[in-house]
C-alpha cells in the first residue's frame, strides 16, 4: 500500500485529479444503486400495508349519516340570498 501511495504521489496533478474523480464517480454510482434498490423495496412494502390502519384515519361513513340534510326549497332560498348579496 505504501508503495502504491508513493507511485500515486509521483504522478502529475492532472492524473491524480482524474483518479480522484474516477473513484468518486464509481462510489457515487455504487451508493446510488443501493439507494434506488432500497427505495424500491420501501415502496413495495408501503403498497402492501393497509394505509388506513397505518395512519389510523377515522371512519367518516357513520358521521356522514348524522349530518342533517337541508330541504331543496331552503337551499334555493339560500342561493337566491347569496346571489343578491354578490350583486351589491
Amino acid at each position: 500500500m505504501k508503495h502504491f501511495l508513493e507511485k500515486l504521489q509521483n504522478k502529475s496533478e492532472r492524473v491524480r485529479k482524474t483518479i480522484l474523480w474516477s473513484i468518486i464517480i464509481i462510489l457515487s454510482l455504487f451508493l446510488l444503486f443501493f439507494w434506488f434498490k432500497s427505495f424500491n423495496q420501501k415502496i413495495k412494502d408501503f403498497q402492501k400495508k393497509d394505509i388506513n390502519q397505518e395512519l389510523k384515519l377515522p371512519d367518516f361513513k357513520e358521521e356522514l349519516k348524522t349530518i342533517p340534510k337541508f330541504p331543496e326549497q331552503e337551499l334555493k332560498e339560500l342561493e337566491k340570498i347569496i346571489e343578491e348579496n354578490n350583486g351589491q
